[in-house]
């Protein structure tokens, strides 16, 4: 059924007036002749209804064509406001869901026009499974940080085995406006250097191989 027209407010109204039931819809296609059939469209549609028999709450969905005529839901938004993209029962104000970790179908990308670089954040990753939370530059396929089920967090490596893992061969420092402790590796030494500015740094060195220790 349908209502065109008012004064106030123009409206254009569809609904099912079949027995209230979960999940009863009305449906608005938007579309286009398909280049694979003559009897095909593609486009997308919405979609609402009710999502259930016991009150008046609904649902508003968005769907798209694919494949040569198939469709799938995108996109809901539930009766208390939720959006879900690729689930239809959000559990929060935006659930994202992919079928699979590979590429980025779990993730959000960021990009901007200044640029040329890719960057996303999601669960799971290629080659990986749906597990941990990945930090990733698409553009040059790396993923610079993970944080795991567990709680671990790893910089430079996709499998911390503790709370904190660092790898490569960059420095650790944590620097303030007139001093810089830093974590570094040279060779088969590692050092721990305190900087103050306009001063040569204080060394703790520690030589794994021999267990030598050296200060200054």
């Amino acid at each position: 059924r349908h209502i065109f027209g008012g004064t106030a407010e123009p409206l254009i109204m569809l609904w099912n007036e079949a027995t209230p039931a979960a999940g009863n819809i009305s449906t608005l296609f938007i579309g286009a002749k398909a280049a694979t059939s003559a009897t095909t469209f593609a486009g997308g549609w919405l979609r609402g209804g009710l999502e259930n028999n016991s009150d008046s709450d609904g649902f508003l969905s968005l769907f798209t064509t694919y494949g040569g005529g198939s469709n799938a839901e995108r996109m809901r938004i539930d009766s208390d406001g939720n959006v879900g993209i690729g689930e239809t029962s959000p559990d929060g104000l935006l659930h994202l869901k992919g079928g699979t970790a590979t590429g980025d179908a779990s993730h959000i990308l960021f990009e901007n026009t200044q640029g040329s670089k890719v960057f996303a954040i999601g669960g799971g990753a290629t080659g990986v499974t749906n597990s941990n939370l990945f930090f990733r530059n698409v553009t040059d396929n790396t993923r610079p940080m993970v944080i795991t089920d567990a709680g671990n967090v790893g910089i430079g490596t996709a499998t911390p085995s503790s709370l904190l893992t660092v790898a490569g061969t960059s420095d650790l420092a944590w620097s303030a406006a007139t001093s810089k402790l830093q974590i570094s590796r040279s060779g088969a030494v590692a050092r721990l250097q305190n900087y103050e500015s306009g001063s040569a740094s204080t060394n703790l060195a520690l030589q794994w191989e021999g267990g030598k220790v050296g200060i200054g």
